[in-house]
């Protein structure tokens, strides 16, 4: 695969580089729009030749048809048990967005499989390097995120991509304080977050020394 460095410069707009030192890279879009650093980022994946990921974390199906549409053939796997998350997630509104995820997957014709399970469950199924790019967006707290990067990092070929939805700091979420653990202890360097209203974390899987 390519370096990830020179899609990432192809689409978006990238500072000086400098000596890296566990910060990420903060990237922008040429233009602006929520999750708008997501789909460039997609399109940075095709680039790079990816044809397989995970998703965990799906909805209702929006971002794994942004990736399918952005990277032609793409076979892309969603895990989502679709489980209340938090005191304010009902089960019903979980159930409709299933209903919702399964009919947008099944109108696209892409090749998604959506999984109704949760992540710990799903992980064993998948072999290590097994796929080009993983993508979480999946249960917010931080114990949770830990364990999908933990896991599921093995899961990716080198030169794939690892990419975490919502790297900002909130009250409930614990996205932000996992990624920086993450990369500060695996010696990540360089990682990039999009310039977002709910920015994405991203980074070379090459660029871990596990």
């Amino acid at each position: 695969m390519d370096d990830l460095a020179k899609a990432v410069a192809r689409h978006f707009r990238v500072p000086e580089a400098g000596p890296w030192d566990r910060l990420p890279v903060l990237v922008k879009t040429r233009r602006m729009g929520r999750n708008r650093g997501r789909r460039v980022l997609a399109r940075a994946l095709n680039d790079l030749g990816v044809q397989s990921g995970i998703e965990i974390g799906t909805c209702k199906g929006e971002s794994a048809l942004e990736w399918c549409q952005a990277i032609p053939g793409l076979r892309l796997t969603c895990v989502d048990p679709y489980v209340p998350y938090n005191a304010n997630a009902r089960q019903e509104s979980l159930d409709q967005w299933h209903q919702e995820a399964q009919q947008r997957i099944r109108e696209s014709g892409h090749k998604i499989d959506l999984w109704r399970t949760n992540s710990r469950d799903a992980v064993s199924r998948f072999e290590d390097a097994s796929v080009d790019f993983l993508y979480i967006d999946g249960d917010h707290a931080f114990d949770v995120v830990m364990m999908d990067l933990l896991q599921y990092a093995p899961k990716v070929r080198r030169g794939g991509v690892i990419a975490l939805h919502d790297y900002f700091r909130s009250r409930d979420g614990g996205v932000m304080e996992a990624v920086d653990a993450y990369t500060r202890h695996h010696g990540v360097a360089p990682w990039y977050v999009t310039y977002d209203f709910a920015p994405t974390a991203f980074w070379q899987r090459s660029a871990e020394h596990l």
